[in-house]
């Protein structure tokens, strides 16, 4: 598989950043600041809403039993949640020679690996071959073609209204990353990967990243994340 492997960086940081239609209506968020869960439809029994955009996006976070909750944290390229998050713990890594095994920078991979496998896509391999990890243009497009909403659910989880252009929207918690055995940054930022391995830095992967000012202003930005880091992932389908 591997011709030659990257060494890697074990001191790098997080990067600036993570069916049938059955309800048309448009979510609203009500005074008692709720959030008004709709549904475009399903596929192999997940929902997912059609925002207007180029794929479906799922309603819930992968592993997640309500919509406001994080769901599976996972390391990229890895297919369900552990006790640890660390280079050690993490699936392509080898601790003896201290490199990445797979998916590593494009010049020295001889399989041009920068995209998650189906072997290796989480939501593929949870939740089936009709889903899978969103890529880096399909996540670039939910953070700028849609707008974004803070709010504060009633069970406390702090998150974001995502409105599409055709006015339907989506609920993404803020749920952080797990790093060694600690949860980081809950209920302040958000942290969903992509499929896509960073073309900068082999030991990263592209994410979704967001989080709020002080008076409430919504960020979101292309992140990058090392990839033994857990984060959770919100799937998406190209299918009806």
């Amino acid at each position: 598989m591997k011709k030659q492997i990257v060494n890697i960086l074990i001191f790098s940081l997080l990067t600036v950043s993570c069916s049938e239609d059955t309800n048309n209506t448009t979510p609203i968020v009500n005074t008692k600041n709720e959030y008004n869960y709709t549904y475009s439809g399903q596929v192999a029994g997940y929902d997912y809403q059609d925002l207007g955009l180029s794929v479906k996006w799922a309603t819930k976070n992968l592993g997640a039993q309500n919509y406001y909750d994080a769901g599976y944290y996972i390391s990229w390229g890895e297919n369900m949640p552990k006790g640890e998050y660390t280079w050690q713990s993490y699936q392509h890594y080898d601790t003896q020679s201290k490199t990445i095994t797979k998916y590593t920078e494009l010049t020295e991979d001889e399989n041009n690996l920068v995209r998650l496998e189906p072997s290796d896509d989480a939501a593929t391999v949870n939740m089936g071959d009709q889903w899978r990890i969103p890529t880096d243009e399909e996540i670039t497009e939910l953070r700028t073609k849609c707008d974004w909403t803070y709010l504060e659910t009633d069970n406390g989880n702090i998150g974001y209204i995502v409105i599409g252009p055709n006015g339907k929207s989506i609920f993404i918690p803020a749920c952080g990353y797990m790093k060694n055995q600690e949860l980081k940054m809950f209920n302040k930022s958000v942290c969903l990967w992509s499929s896509n391995l960073s073309m900068r830095f082999a030991a990263k992967a592209y994410e979704l990243t967001g989080y709020n000012s002080s008076d409430n202003e919504v960020f979101r930005y292309e992140g990058m994340s090392e990839r033994y880091y857990g984060e959770p992932i919100r799937a998406v389908t190209n299918s009806n």
